[in-house]
């Protein structure tokens, strides 16, 4: 086969358009050549794909176990706060009984006790006997400290439930 013909066509060509022709056919030449390495290099294969898939499976199970572990410590954490804000209510309010049970005892400790004789007579015998008699507290608090208490309790219970 002989191109006779090529060299008839090249002569009509400037040689501008000429130079243009090469260079067309030079970047013809090296994108057929390079091509499929440059897409090569750009895709990933199905072996760096499952790789990749294991690594981020690996990844996924060990931070779900990470958050499985953060839940079990927020979860005990949120029982003790709850736990140990019960037994400080019921240190609260056992004080408040103790306070109240105190100054109930104060109040009665308060009052006068007055003596006052009784004689009687059994078989020629005369018998005093003392006996005491309460009388009214005398600068004892009254009953709006108790009342307070018993509000404190109360706000305590709502404030807590």
């Amino acid at each position: 086969m002989e191109f006779k013909g090529i060299a008839e066509i090249l002569d009509k060509f400037t040689f501008a358009q000429r130079i243009l022709a090469l260079l067309m056919l030079l970047m013809t030449i090296i994108i057929i050549t390079l091509g499929p390495r440059i897409i090569d290099a750009a895709t990933t294969s199905n072996v760096e794909c499952i790789a990749e898939s294991k690594r981020q499976g690996a990844r996924i199970t060990y931070l779900s176990k990470v958050v499985d572990t953060l839940n079990i410590k927020m979860v005990t954490n949120q029982r003790k706060y709850t736990n140990d804000s019960a037994k400080r209510e019921s240190e609260f309010l056992a004080m408040l009984d103790e306070l109240k049970r105190d100054l109930s005892i104060v109040k009665e400790r308060k009052m006068k006790i007055k003596p006052a004789a009784r004689k009687h007579v059994i078989d020629d015998t005369i018998v005093v006997a003392m006996e005491r008699v309460r009388v009214e507290p005398i600068n004892v608090p009254d009953n709006k400290i108790l009342k307070k208490i018993e509000m404190m309790k109360k706000k305590i219970k709502n404030d807590t439930h």
